[in-house]
């Protein structure tokens, strides 16, 4: 007898003692609990690593929404949120832009970021925050004249900072972590979209991406990022579904990973970030579905995919990120987009080891009238109205109530938002400490030498705790049965095992 069926029949003994049999209910719900336990304590260990998939359901379900830096209002910002939580969603993507953040070298203005933050805690809505963009200072533009600013047919945020800036990088990450590490966010991807020109240029003079200078960029971010918050969630950057392209303005999504693991890159990432638009496409290269596992088998598959190539190099048991996703319906009707979502949240909720999948996005942007389909991939229209995919998002979900964790409105002037607690955001070094206990610092204040505090890990919010002392004190009060003891000693075991639902069956 190995050790976990010794310890499997005390355990046995435990229930039995918990379920006396003084009548017929109590011996089958007794011979259930244990059949089922029986079926997942002694499963291999090798398949029970199979699957460690922590998001579920409505655990996962992100949408991206307006921030402060890109509505007009807060209010407006505030209605995103309230939007987003009535359909259920659960998470939501923020950029911590450094182009905005650190215009300057040296001196950070956190204002707008720490109120995105604020409303996203308003309405209990976990954060996933993408540390892109570089300043110019940080970049071939800062070379250029002004007339060459002026004459460029893109944005001068698509700059990949330059090689002697990495640190910089790096630093600027770190504080970032640090700061909002107190505030429950742990997971922080680096870069938008670095495998294609659009999000990275590598220079003037060589604008094409590059996956071994990005590889470089992560190495200098990763320990730095782990030094702030040894629980970090560090995020390698989306990768795209497109082809290579001849021109090397675009390297195919598992063919950039492979050139990361070839520069270096294990080791300095803690999950890998994905952008699987196309689900569906009937060849590989347009499938970003497919991309992941390479299932189900398109046209023109290469027979491999990112989680391969990860299991190559022993990170197959890393999770993949889909922080971007959806459906324009400038290239497809409503309807269309609404039976895309469903097919995502589908395959999301039947596929291991992801995160959450966060859909791009919220609102459609204004005013219509342009071909550019970026205007059109929300799940509302310009004037606020759902489209259908909006209505399939919280059926899935089954919708949550969107009443804010405390009550009170924003106040109206877009600099004095007041955070979920009633206190307000930190405008002075000596401000307030924020409900976690820990305080933010200077709305603008100077970038730290080490960047060295460790946080803890995803801490509760003051307000689930009460919920989770009410829920607590509701249990106790329904009496001291069987199957109220058994919940109470091992609710902490029998988490994310395979048989969780069975006893949801019984809460």
């Amino acid at each position: 007898m190995d050790s976990r069926t010794s310890g499997f029949a005390r355990f046995t003994q435990f229930l039995q003692a918990l379920f006396p049999q003084r009548n017929a209910r109590n011996a089958s719900l007794a011979t259930c609990v244990i059949t089922a336990l029986t079926a997942s304590f002694l499963v291999a260990p090798q398949a029970q690593a199979e699957d460690t998939t922590t998001y579920r359901g409505t655990n996962g379900i992100g949408i991206v929404t307006k921030h402060v830096d890109d509505a007009t209002s807060v209010s407006e910002v505030e209605e995103s949120f309230r939007t987003a939580k009535e359909m259920g969603v659960e998470w939501t993507r923020v950029g911590a832009p450094w182009y905005h953040i650190e215009r300057e070298r040296g001196h950070y203005n956190w204002k707008f970021l720490d109120q995105t933050v604020e409303i996203a805690k308003k309405y209990d809505i976990k954060v996933m925050m993408q540390v892109s963009t570089a300043p110019q200072w940080a970049t071939s533009v800062g070379d250029m004249s002004e007339a060459e600013k002026n004459s460029l047919d893109h944005y001068k945020d698509t700059y990949a900072p330059k090689p002697e800036y990495y640190n910089d990088y790096g630093r600027y990450f770190a504080d970032v972590v640090n700061r909002y590490s107190a505030h429950g966010i742990v997971d922080y991807e680096v870069w938008n979209e670095p495998s294609m020109q659009g999000f990275w240029r590598e220079s003037s003079e060589n604008p094409n991406p590059s996956p071994e200078s990005y590889t470089k960029l992560l190495q200098a971010t990763y320990p730095k990022a782990h030094a702030a918050n040894p629980n970090v969630n560090v995020i390698a950057g989306g990768q795209v579904v497109l082809p290579t392209y001849d021109d090397g303005t675009v390297v195919n999504g598992v063919e950039y990973l492979e050139r990361m693991y070839d520069a270096g890159a294990k080791g300095n990432f803690d999950s890998l970030a994905h952008h699987p638009y196309g689900i569906g496409a009937e060849y590989w290269e347009y499938n970003g579905w497919a991309y992941m596992f390479d299932e189900p088998k398109t046209k023109r598959s290469p027979g491999k995919s990112l989680h391969s190539v990860m299991s190559a190099h022993g990170d197959g048991h890393k999770e993949i990120w889909l922080t971007e996703t959806g459906q324009d319906t400038l290239n497809a009707n409503e309807q269309v987009q609404a039976e895309t979502y469903q097919d995502y949240m589908e395959a999301w909720n039947e596929t291991p080891n992801l995160g959450p999948i966060i859909f791009y996005q919220l609102h459609d942007r204004k005013p219509y009238g342009s071909n550019d389909k970026e205007d059109y991939f929300g799940v509302l229209r310009a004037d606020g109205s759902w489209k259908p995919a909006a209505h399939t998002i919280k059926n899935f979900t089954g919708g949550d109530d969107a009443t804010p964790v405390e009550s009170g409105a924003v106040p109206p002037a877009d600099d004095d938002i007041e955070v979920d607690s009633g206190a307000p955001l930190p405008q002075t070094e000596d401000d307030i400490e924020v409900d976690s206990g820990v305080p933010l610092p200077a709305e603008e204040s100077e970038p730290s030498e080490s960047s060295e505090a460790s946080q803890p890990s995803k801490p509760d919010s003051e307000e689930k705790a009460e919920a989770n002392k009410e829920k607590s004190a509701q249990k106790s009060d329904s009496g001291d049965s069987p199957l109220a003891r058994l919940w109470t000693s091992i609710s902490g075991f029998l988490r994310n095992n395979v048989w969780k639902k069975f006893l949801d069956l019984f809460s």
